[in-house]
């Protein structure tokens, strides 16, 4: 035997004992078996499988399956729970791919079918557990057993995250596996609080959309009490988060402390806050898929960076499917560091999950995979316009965000930007519509209308100007939104009487009075106040607390933003 022979021998024995050890153990070794894979079929690592929530036991094996239109479902005769998850999985594919399959019809026993198709078997329990399936991707076809309803259509998830979305082929390539899975916990509960209408019967099968996707097996109509994670919170400070409570929950932090009870985890939502069921979806998604890992993997499969890894895929999936996803995970965000005199800016960039590589473009157009890489602050002479957006291999997975940095902007600060003074009761509003049908969104604690605008450069500016609106507080119903002061659309006739004078001082809210200005006694959903002078005795940077009336009525006052001005050109 020659000397590249002998090495080629070593190395393939080397390789079988590795596979068996790893079967043995119930583990998957990745990386080879996709390396086969790859030599043989000519696919991408990208094939390798990405589900949430994690599976138990997934071994990745060589090949793939071709799914075209000509796949056959088969069915048990007699097995309506194997009927309806394969019209579920019909219905998926076709709204997120645009295949269309041939209803599914029974499997004859005994007989195996001539042409590719995805088959479901039954098996008994003691084989596989209730909520248990197994997945088996090969081929020349894919089977998925399960021993119960609940089991085929988890069955059903995992399979169809597995098949890409809108990729415009006519075959679809599924990656070959085998998965053995079943959860953790048995109660793994999304409960909604309906404190204003009831979802209707469509937002209620989107609902169940999200919840089969990620293996969720209550939806719950009432109050829970104990563990359970708060999803009626912002997921992040952007202005495009849906209506909610004011404090942030970010993914990380949901990943990390989604609380379990005796016999399981659960997720709460309100539907008084969204107006919308994509306002409704998008406070659940991303978050939670992260209680769907809790509940569902068992803590030697949970890692958060592949938690993330495998997310990207489940997003795009989900969009396909016309779900409305958070974007808050990926998102850029800035921080901004003005030099006025200079006219230059210092900026940071950063995403809430450090996941992925930054690009940015400087000079018009969008970002790419192959625009600059954003390495370090970026010292920028104004005026500019930034865009950025979150890379990973060689795909956007965040929003483009578009920055207009310039002088006039830099010392205007949206009521999201500041620092509120107290925190009791914050919530994240959406206000009435204007005339030209545009909603504003306040942070604001009714109990205590107050914001804090840090570090403001007086010497730069001679003037403030404030924007404010009204916004209606509904009766609450229980003791938790009384604290939290839940809030609804204003009412059809705002409160004629809401007279009061906003007060800015200098050097926190216990500082001297630096302006103040008497409100319109009829207020609107938006009124931008006519300036206020600034004293030329005031210079440097100082600390500015912003105070409006307190709520009465069922409303307050609500800041929309405040910017400080240069003096107006002679």
């Amino acid at each position: 035997m020659t000397p590249d022979r002998t090495i080629s021998a070593r190395r393939a024995a080397a390789r079988r004992g590795v596979l068996a050890v790893a079967t043995l153990l119930g583990v998957a070794p990745i990386a080879p078996i996709v390396r086969a894979a790859d030599a043989r079929t000519g696919a991408s690592a990208a094939l390798a499988p990405a589900i949430v929530p994690n599976p138990l036991h997934e071994i990745r094996e060589a090949g793939v399956f071709r799914l075209t239109a000509a796949t056959r479902l088969q069915v048990p005769a007699r097995e309506p729970g194997a009927d309806r998850a394969a019209w579920l999985l019909r219905r998926w594919l076709r709204r997120s791919t645009g295949l269309r399959l041939a209803p599914p019809s029974p499997a004859t026993p005994g007989r195996s079918s001539p042409s590719p198709a995805i088959r479901f078997l039954r098996r008994a329990r003691t084989a596989i557990p209730r909520e248990g399936y197994r997945l088996v991707v090969r081929p020349r076809g894919i089977a998925i057993e399960a021993s119960s309803t609940a089991g085929w259509r988890y069955g059903v998830a995992s399979l169809w995250q597995l098949i890409p979305a809108r990729s415009g082929t006519p075959a679809l390539p599924v990656p070959a596996v085998r998965i053995d899975d079943a959860p953790r916990w048995p109660v793994r509960a999304l409960a909604l609080t309906v404190d204003g209408d009831r979802p209707s019967p469509r937002e209620i099968r989107r609902l169940n959309d999200v919840m089969a996707i990620l293996k969720l097996n209550r939806l719950e109509w009432r109050k829970v009490r104990g563990a359970a994670l708060d999803l009626d919170t912002r997921q992040s400070r952007a202005a495009d988060e849906p209506p909610g409570l004011g404090r942030v929950l970010n993914l990380a932090e949901a990943y990390r402390a989604t609380p379990a009870g005796p016999d399981g985890v659960r997720a709460t939502a309100g539907t008084r806050g969204p107006r919308t069921v994509s306002q409704l979806e998008r406070r659940l998604l991303p978050r939670a898929a992260a209680l769907a890992e809790v509940g569902w993997s068992a803590p030697s499969r949970r890692h958060w960076r592949d938690f993330l890894r495998r997310l990207i895929v489940l997003e795009r999936h989900a969009r396909a499917l016309g779900l409305h996803v958070s974007r808050a995970a990926f998102r850029v965000r800035t921080r901004i560091a003005t030099d006025f005199h200079a006219a230059t800016a210092l900026v940071r960039l950063s995403t809430q999950t450090g996941y992925g590589t930054i690009r940015y473009t400087l000079a018009g157009g969008a970002p790419r995979a192959d625009s600059a890489r954003y390495r370090g602050p970026l010292r920028l002479r104004l005026p500019v316009t930034l865009r950025a957006a979150d890379f990973a291999g060689g795909r956007r997975i965040g929003p483009i965000l578009t920055r207009r940095l310039d002088l006039p902007t830099a010392q205007r600060r949206t009521s999201a930007q500041l620092s509120l003074c107290t925190e009791r009761g914050s919530q994240w509003i959406e206000g009435a519509p204007s005339v030209a049908g545009v909603r504003t969104k306040f942070l604001v604690d009714a109990a205590n209308p107050c914001w804090v605008y840090r570090a403001a450069d007086l010497d730069v500016a001679r003037r403030i100007r404030v924007a404010v609106g009204w916004v209606h507080f509904a009766p609450a119903t229980n003791a938790a939104s009384r604290a939290a002061r839940t809030v609804t659309a204003p009412p059809r006739t705002a409160p004629t009487r809401a007279a009061g004078e906003l007060v800015i001082r200098l050097d926190g809210c216990a500082g001297a009075p630096l302006a103040s200005l008497a409100l319109r006694r009829t207020p609107s959903a938006l009124t931008v106040l006519p300036p206020l002078p600034l004293p030329t005795s005031v210079h440097g940077l100082h600390d500015l607390c912003v105070r409006l009336p307190p709520a009465r009525r069922g409303g307050a006052w609500a800041l929309a933003w405040i910017a400080l001005e240069a003096p107006p050109p002679p």
